[in-house]
């Protein structure tokens, strides 16, 4: 049986799955997403894994902040997630992430994550992630 915090990571990481989904209901929010990695250097696929981890991440800051349970987790306020994706540093957002995945994908988005080189708060362009 899966503890509460590999729960609680699985509750982060279905958010950032279905992040991307329901801001694409205003279609050409994608096309200038992709637009946007392809000047950034980054393969599309990669870039919006990126985007659901860091969204994951971010969620997953905020929760174990707060002590928020994988049962709690729903009356965690978005507000709370935005502000942590844009005022918390790297650092911050992997700190306390479960040691394994359940999900591999997942696994490789936060290496994907980690290993991403960045400069001035932007991914390299020519980086290989």
């Amino acid at each position: 049986m899966a503890s509460d915090h590999d729960m609680l990571w699985r509750r982060c990481a279905h958010l950032g799955h279905v992040l991307l989904p329901l801001m694409d209901q205003e279609p050409w929010r994608q096309a200038r997403r992709h637009e946007n990695l392809r000047t950034w250097g980054i393969d599309t696929v990669e870039g919006e894994c990126l985007v659901e981890v860091f969204a994951a991440l971010a969620a997953h800051a905020v929760a174990a902040e707060a002590g928020v349970s994988a049962a709690e987790f729903d009356a965690l306020p978005l507000s709370a997630v935005a502000e942590a994706a844009t005022g918390k540093r790297d650092i911050e957002l992997l700190a306390g992430l479960p040691d394994t995945f359940a999900d591999d994908r997942d696994g490789q988005a936060v290496d994907l994550f980690r290993h991403t080189p960045t400069k001035a708060g932007r991914p390299v362009a020519g980086s290989s992630i």
